[in-house]
């Protein structure tokens, strides 16, 4: 039985007032969403795997100091499918049989658990097996999935990033099949998106993220080999098909945007990496920062039946001579933390801050940490003992990268009720809390739309 956070939302809303405590600065203004697999079961069945959990939005709303927020679990079309049966039709909550029919069919749950995005007027939920999902801003109903056009044929992962130099954003999606490959994209803020091309891959694996910088795509390929045919038919939760293999190596691939058919791949020393903090270039180098594990370490396992959350790795820069094809690491704290930030207009350019979350045990409780590192120096802003904060989403103020403020979102266990901190980046000093009456289960990740 599932407690604490890990419970399915319990209260699905409109945009409510939500209880500030504190001083909410008066010239944060704009929406806040967040999602995560907000519903672990599908008509009466039990979903075990938190990663393939019907996903949820969450919105919070900042406007001439009034807060409200609203709650909606994503009906995608899988999900009435679902209802109109009344029954689980995929998995892992339906019957073998039942999975078996919908993998031999080829067909997917599109949960759209994993981020959400603004794009072009529109808000996408993401869930990177799938295709994006149209939510409407307003109601956070669903509207359709999209491919468009035919641009994206298959998946589209939740880890987009944006250049602003180029006013585009970029993304891949691992297409898991016989031939397993990655397709590349490119959706400017003006003109057509494109597909940029496909990169084949060696074996069925599991890619979570990867960096943009003015000229380059670059992604990290983990030693990881999924068991894609029973994972397809749904024959077992996706951590006992994810199989790590050391002695492959880690494999670096850097696309030129503007020239994407000259790939240059080769490997190194087996890693993973779950999340990107950002990527640049200087001095005809590649870096890119990021949280780095020696192993492939299951940060949503901790997730299943604990209210906790992933330890993380330390913060870590990665230096790539393309020309040359060498790859250097170099940890820049010892710290482990996880979800990585920067502010969000320095996409593809060279930073100096980055924002995490790092925990600690404390007394044999958990303490919760929003960290800044810039230049080496680390400062933070403790949650209170025991509450658990998710990622931290930027709300900029001005183009500075310490203009503005982080927003995570924090379970409190004792009150079973969740809440938005509102923490000023330059003091890194915790204004406010925007609570809601009612619990939030685990959200991946978030975006701000400024108002």
């Amino acid at each position: 039985m599932l407690t604490g956070m890990n419970r399915s939302l319990t209260k699905e809303h409109d945009w409510n007032p939500l209880r500030v405590e504190g001083d909410l600065p008066r010239d944060l203004s704009g929406t806040l969403y967040r999602c995560g697999p907000l519903s672990r079961e599908s008509q009466g069945a039990f979903i075990p795997d938190i990663v393939q959990g019907n996903g949820g939005l969450v919105g919070v709303r900042f406007a001439d100091g009034i807060i409200t927020g609203a709650a909606r679990i994503l009906q995608t079309r899988e999900m009435l499918e679902e209802a109109a049966a009344g029954k689980a039709l995929y998995s892992p909550a339906a019957p073998k049989v039942a999975n078996l029919i919908s993998g031999l069919q080829g067909k997917l749950k599109n949960v759209a658990n994993t981020h959400v995005i603004p794009q072009n007027g529109e808000l996408w939920a993401l869930y990177e097996l799938a295709r994006p999902v149209r939510v409407d801003p307003e109601t956070l109903y669903v509207r359709e999935e999209t491919t468009l056009n035919g641009v994206i044929p298959n998946t589209f992962s939740a880890h987009p990033h944006r250049v602003e130099v180029r006013k585009a954003l970029y993304n891949f999606g691992v297409v898991n099949r016989r031939e397993p490959r990655i397709d590349l994209f490119e959706l400017p803020d003006r003109g057509l998106p494109r597909k940029l091309g496909e990169v084949p891959l060696s074996y069925t694996t599991f890619v979570h993220d990867f960096i943009a910088t003015p000229n380059y795509l670059v992604l990290f390929i983990s030693p990881i080999r999924l068991d894609g045919q029973r994972l397809r038919l749904g024959l077992g939760e996706f951590k006992d098909l994810a199989h790590w293999e050391p002695e492959r190596g880690s494999e670096v691939i850097v696309v030129p945007i503007d020239a994407p058919e000259k790939v240059t791949r080769f490997n190194v020393p087996p890693f993973h990496v779950f999340h990107f903090a950002n990527g640049f270039e200087r001095d005809n180098m590649i870096y890119a920062d990021f949280c780095y594990y020696d192993n492939f370490w299951m940060e949503f396992e901790a997730a299943v039946g604990a209210d906790t959350a992933s330890p993380g790795g330390p913060l870590t820069r990665a230096r790539i001579d393309v020309e040359r094809g060498t790859f250097d690491l170099e940890h820049l704290t010892e710290r482990k933390s996880e979800f990585p930030i920067v502010h969000p207009r320095t996409g593809g350019a060279e930073h100096r801050t980055v924002f995490s979350v790092t925990q600690a045990s404390e007394n044999g409780a958990l303490r919760n940490s929003i960290i800044r590192l810039e230049d080496g120096k680390e400062t933070s802003t403790r949650m209170d003992l025991g509450h658990i904060a998710s990622e931290a989403v930027f709300a900029p103020r001005l183009d500075h990268e310490h203009e503005g403020w982080l927003l995570p979102l924090v379970y409190d266990p004792k009150a079973d009720q969740s809440y938005i901190s509102v923490i000023e980046t330059e003091s890194m000093m915790e204004q406010a809390r925007c609570w809601f009456d009612h619990h939030i289960p685990l959200t991946f990740h978030g975006s701000w739309v400024a108002a």
